[in-house]
């Protein structure tokens, strides 16, 4: 039964930092983008390398390719756009599903 609540908490938390770095990239734009991609390591070589982008898309991952694949399929300010009416809907899925795992792991803990 532990098991299944630290996983659901682990669950909740990676949702929370993609909402948040969501948000971020929502608000600071490229900057912010530039400032994650430098922590994907690409043509990993070590075990380490391949790690560390496992966790970067694990935390990351979502809101950095929705951005970039804006950005390469249109210009800056309509790929702003799209990528806040995408933010618009991405924000209430996060939090239904942040919500659902929480009811459940309440659920599931008082049995």
């Amino acid at each position: 039964m532990i098991v299944i609540y630290i996983l659901g908490i682990i669950v909740v938390m990676l949702i929370a930092i993609n909402l948040l770095s969501g948000l971020l990239a929502g608000f600071f734009g490229n900057h912010f983008i530039s400032f994650f991609g430098r922590s994907y390591t690409k043509n990993p070589t070590s075990t380490f390398d391949r790690v560390l982008n496992v966790v970067f898309y694990a935390m990351h991952g979502v809101p950095y390719f929705f951005y970039v694949h804006f950005m390469k399929k249109h210009n800056y300010w309509k790929a702003r756009l799209f990528y806040l009416l995408w933010l618009v809907i991405f924000v209430p899925i996060c939090a239904i599903i942040m919500g659902s795992v929480g009811l459940f792991l309440e659920t599931y803990t008082s049995i």
